[in-house]
């Protein structure tokens, strides 16, 4: 059997939140320079997936390597459980379609948000969860049932 090596997830700096002052995304991506320069840039792209505003990050891993950036929001990133810049599995270093097809947990349809209203509603709860502290995605307690009121 052969071994798929895992992924580690970087650790943000002591002081630094993790999606606005430092990335989501794998070691592989960072690369072996453990001392690099990154461009923050505050609401600097559109998410690929989400289509919100989020802080970019941008660096060169290494002297002969291309310049790297995130391109989807970290809130996306976390709920999703992927790398910022590779997209792949953070668990696994897999193509999250594998992961999926591996795991039987199936592409849904039906689960996400079709409409603009509701996108922006669903990726503005997986914020505040992502800012709370909370990696499932999960809303707060309470949160939908005093909505309606």
């Amino acid at each position: 059997a052969r071994v798929i090596p895992m992924a580690t997830q970087a650790q943000a700096p002591e002081g630094l939140k993790l999606g606005e002052d430092f990335p989501y995304v794998c070691e592989t991506c960072l690369g072996p320079n453990p001392y690099l320069r990154m461009l923050k840039m505050p609401f600097g792209r559109e998410c690929k997936i989400s289509g919100r505003p989020y802080t970019a990050f941008r660096w060169k891993p290494g002297t002969e390597a291309r310049y790297k950036e995130t391109i989807i929001a970290p809130e996306v990133a976390v709920a999703k459980g992927v790398c910022q810049t590779c997209l792949m599995d953070m668990t696994f270093n897999v193509p999250v379609a594998v992961r999926d097809t591996v795991l039987g947990v199936g592409p849904d349809a039906s689960a996400r948000p079709q409409s603009e209203t509701n996108k922006e509603f669903y990726w503005d709860q997986q914020r505040k969860a992502f800012l709370e502290g909370r990696q499932d995605g999960a809303a707060a307690p309470g949160l939908l049932a005093n909505a309606s009121d």
